[in-house]
This record gives C-alpha cells, structure tokens and sequence, in this order.
C-alpha cells in the first residue's frame, strides 16, 4: 500500500526526471502510476465534491485514498461475499472515520452470547416498499447515529399503527435529550435513552426542527409524535421477533463500514459503536439494515449483515410503542 513518504518520493522523482529529461523505464513506471492515481483522486473528489485547505492536506488525503484503493482491490479480488467501493470516506482513515461517524456510547457490560437458541429465519421478510420508512438520511460530520436510528424506530411504529408515515426530528434529540438520558449530542448518544425521551416529551417533525449536522441550544422540547413503552432487549431471536412487529433500533460496530459498496458483510468485531436500523431478513437470514450516511454509501444507504451476531447487531435491540 501507498504512504505519505512513497507518494512524495514518486512526485519528486518523478519531477527529476522530467528536468533531466532521464526516461529511464523504472521511473516512467512511477510517474505514470502516480499519474493514474492523481486521476483516480480527482475523479472521486469531483464525484462527493471534496475539496481541500491545503496542497499538504491534498497530497495527505491522496495518499489515505491510495490505501483505501489498495484495499478495495485486494478485498474485492478475493471474491468474498461483499465488495468495497470508493465512498465518500474514502480519504480518511479507519481512525478518522470512527472519531467523526460513529456516535453510539456503549453502556459498560459484557457481551452476551446472543446466538444460543437462535436459528435463522426460514424464508425473507422486509418493510422495505411498505410504506413505513423514510428515505435514506444523512447524519453528516456528526455523531449522531443514535438520533437517526430512534426516529426511524418512531417513523415506523406511527406509519404502521397510525397510518401516516412522519419524517421526525433528528435535531431536536440532538440539541434537546441530553445526558440525563445518556445522550451528548454530536459527540454521542444511546438509543434506549432517547426512545425514552420521546415517551416523556414527543418528538417533532424535520419540517419543524431541521438538521443541521452540529450541536445547538434545544428550541423545542416537545412534539406530537409519542410513544408509550419503550422495550430492551437481546439476542438473534428477539431481533427476528422485533423486525417482524416493526423496524427496530440496533448497535452494531460499524469500523470496517467506511468502504462498503455490496453483498452480505461479515468483517466486524463486537464493539458497538454505531447506531442503525433493522428493517427485515433475507432468504438466508441476513440483515437488512438502514443506516444514516446518505445514499451513495453502500446499497443505496443500505447494508446486508450476515445472519447471527454480526457486528454485534443481536446485541442492544430497542423498539418502542
């Protein structure tokens, strides 16, 4: 893979090498990968309209994406059960995707065996086309997954129960839950908590409270959108049973998520770190997920996670209603 150091070296000899007009095979080589790459970089910046303070910062961020690619090339000729893709976090590194894109705080305790009596589900199910979420959201530079995936718990239940499908305020849990709930804003959040915000005070429309991707002072606490039980609970057999009754709310670790394009993941640890939407299973048991970074992020904001505990997705489930 490219680093810092070898992209600096192959632009500087390569710039040697044209001042001495020396056209030696081994540096025309390095000049034209260099050259390929600079096209790679500039195509996909154009394509998520990125830009950058700096030419330091460009030729860092140039070099993060020559990881990324890298990457993407090895995984994807290995023909495993998901392909990567350039995304829009395709210049940042896994360190930097996680501090600005995973907001879920972990409550402290141990991690369950969350498959015992857990059998996959014999034939698919989904609220995908039905009529009860909304479309793909973004959260932004904000770590505010834990909003998104409660809104989309509360979308579902009042679209299913109540006839009309709502787009709720992620902003409003944002700037108005707080940390009596477990909940910090942009810097993190649970979903439990928040569910049981809005059983206290309602949640209000997008329309009325609009995302703005950043903390600010709460303007409206309450809403006309409540429900009135909030239920925790855990395992692969609970999860089926909540997807069945509505869209549910889940942590899962989502570091290895950045480059996602297709197909069924698997490659996670247990580290919950992100909040998400589970809205159905396929023939074979996989998760269905909705996730909150827009829709050119996997399958149109959308991701397969194998069947069983991956990602940790069996182990925090929340539903409310």
């Amino acid at each position: 893979m490219k680093s810092v150091a070898l992209l600096l070296t192959a632009l500087v000899a390569a710039g040697v090498m044209l001042s001495n007009q020396n056209f030696d095979l081994p540096k025309l080589q390095q000049l034209q990968t260099v050259t390929t790459l600079q096209g790679q970089f500039n195509s996909w910046k154009q394509s998520v309209n990125k830009r950058y303070g700096s030419p330091e910062l460009e030729l860092y961020r140039m070099s993060v994406f020559a990881d990324n690619l890298a990457l993407i090339e090895q995984t994807n000729s290995a023909q495993k059960d998901y392909q990567l893709g350039l995304t829009a976090f395709a210049d940042l590194t896994q360190e930097e995707f996680a501090s600005q894109y995973l907001g879920y705080v972990n409550k402290e305790r141990e991690e369950i065996d969350a498959e015992e009596g857990f059998n996959a589900p014999n034939g698919a199910f989904t609220w995908q086309g039905k009529g009860v979420i909304t479309p793909v959201k973004d959260q932004g530079q904000c770590g505010s997954c834990w909003a998104f995936s409660t809104t989309g718990v509360v979308e579902g239940y009042w679209a299913i129960n109540k006839g009309s499908l709502p787009s709720l305020s992620e902003q409003q849990l944002v700037d108005c839950v707080g940390v009596v709930y477990g909940c910090l804003g942009c810097s993190g959040g649970q979903m439990s908590g928040a569910l049981k915000y809005i059983k206290a005070n309602g949640v209000t429309t997008e329309a009325a409270y609009p995302y703005t991707a950043r903390d600010g002072t709460c303007r409206v606490k309450t809403g006309a959108y409540k429900v009135t039980t909030v239920k925790q609970a855990t395992g692969c057999a609970s999860l089926t049973t909540q997807i069945q009754t509505q869209p549910t709310s889940v942590a899962v670790d989502a570091t290895n998520w950045s480059l996602y394009r297709s197909g069924t993941f698997s490659n996670c640890a247990k580290n919950l770190n992100h909040g998400v939407l589970a809205v159905g299973y396929d023939d074979a048991g996989n998760w269905i997920v909705k996730n909150s970074w827009g829709t050119s992020w996997g399958q149109q904001g959308y991701i397969t996670l194998k069947t069983g505990d991956t990602c940790g997705v069996c182990q925090e489930v929340n539903n409310a209603y």
